[in-house]
């Protein structure tokens, strides 16, 4: 991995927070519209609405009145209301899963620091702290703050795959329930 390459990681990682938490939020409402419609669908009037257009087909009478055509419209209308959910569901459960592995490569990699650096690097890049700020708080000079910013900017770069996944192995990031499929 080169050293731009590291940085451009870097420099998703506050945007990555931000959308894993959008995504969390998504989520959850597109969970409590599913189970809205499921209980719609399931309620009693609209089941015995089906029921009695079952039974009046099967006894031979008129399959439907307008009531019970109106009724099924509605259902129809709620299963796909239901069945596009789901689809925006799933899509937004892929992206956050997507989300959480790119956070965990993130904090993988910047896991792997000295605590110094690991803090410089953490405040600049996640926290968008500006380096007057990071400076006052580490007592350092801002040469001496890009200094130590490019120097783990290289050490992450450097690390390479096989230390990288030594590394992330005893690190645990937490992302949810069933965050690596």
């Amino acid at each position: 991995m080169t050293v731009d390459e590291v940085r451009s990681q870097l420099r998703e990682w506050s945007y990555l927070e931000r959308r894993k938490a959008t995504l969390e939020a998504r989520i959850k409402r597109l969970e409590d519209r599913i189970q809205d419609l499921k209980d719609k669908l399931s309620d009693d009037g609209i089941m015995s609405s089906i029921t009695q257009r079952y039974e009046r087909m099967l006894l031979g009478l008129p399959a439907s009145t307008r009531m019970q055509d109106k009724m099924a419209e509605r259902v129809v209308s709620m299963m796909d209301a239901l069945a596009d959910t789901v689809d925006r569901w799933h899509e937004a459960t892929l992206a956050y899963h997507k989300c959480c592995r790119d956070l965990e490569s993130i904090k993988d990699m910047v896991a792997c620091l000295e605590p110094r650096y690991r803090d410089l690097v953490t405040a600049f890049y996640r926290d968008g702290r500006t380096w007057r700020d990071i400076c006052d708080e580490l007592y350092i000079s801002k040469s001496r703050f890009y200094e130590m910013l490019h120097d783990a900017e290289r050490m992450m770069a450097l690390e390479g795959v096989s230390e990288h996944d030594e590394c992330s192995q005893n690190q645990t990031v937490e992302c949810g329930a069933g965050e690596r499929d």
